[in-house]
């Protein structure tokens, strides 16, 4: 936890810079969102990620956001008591098609480890599908679940090690 640090970290947002979660409307950038009360997770707090977890949090827009005052630091998620977009990354739409082809592939790759599991094969089949069609953020989104829930059923060390891949990889095609 840092206490009045200021720190640049990552947003995805929907349409329209709107909370995915909450449905708050963001201000516009360079103006603070701010939250009143005690930080919590998931309860109160500007939420945000990191580089490291951004496919965690994958959505319609990305944004670079700073943070400030009170941070949390919960892994997967950052919490803050004021927080502002600093820009929109308008590259976002135009990298989700690749970071969808990644993940197919991926989901591909571990779908050869265990041909005899239909489960698994039919996210590689489901992540193939939607890499096809991601000219949309979405379909991204289902295309690296797909990857993360075959690692999870194979136990190569699972849904969050799976995750840790997909943000590098993503962040790496993001320039980030």
């Amino acid at each position: 936890m840092a206490v009045g640090a200021l720190m640049v970290a990552y947003k995805f947002l929907a349409q329209g810079a709107i909370g995915p979660f909450s449905a708050a409307k963001w201000p516009p950038a360079g103006e603070w969102l701010e939250v009143d009360g005690q930080l919590e997770v998931c309860v109160n707090g500007v939420h945000a990620c990191s580089r490291e977890t951004l496919a965690y949090w994958l959505g319609e827009e990305l944004w670079a956001v700073e943070l400030d005052g009170e941070i949390i630091d919960e892994g997967t998620v950052l919490v803050a008591g004021r927080g502002r977009l600093v820009s929109r990354i308008d590259r976002w739409p135009a990298v989700s098609l690749r970071f969808a082809e990644a993940c197919a592939e991926r989901t591909r790759e571990l779908s050869t480890r265990a041909p005899e599991n239909a489960r698994v094969t039919g996210l590689a089949t489901e992540a193939g599908e939607h890499a096809e069609r991601a000219e949309e953020p979405r379909h991204a989104v289902i295309a690296a679940y797909a990857a993360a829930v075959a690692a999870d059923i194979l136990d190569l060390g699972g849904f969050d090690c799976e995750r840790a891949w997909q943000s590098g990889t993503l962040a790496d095609l993001l320039g980030a």
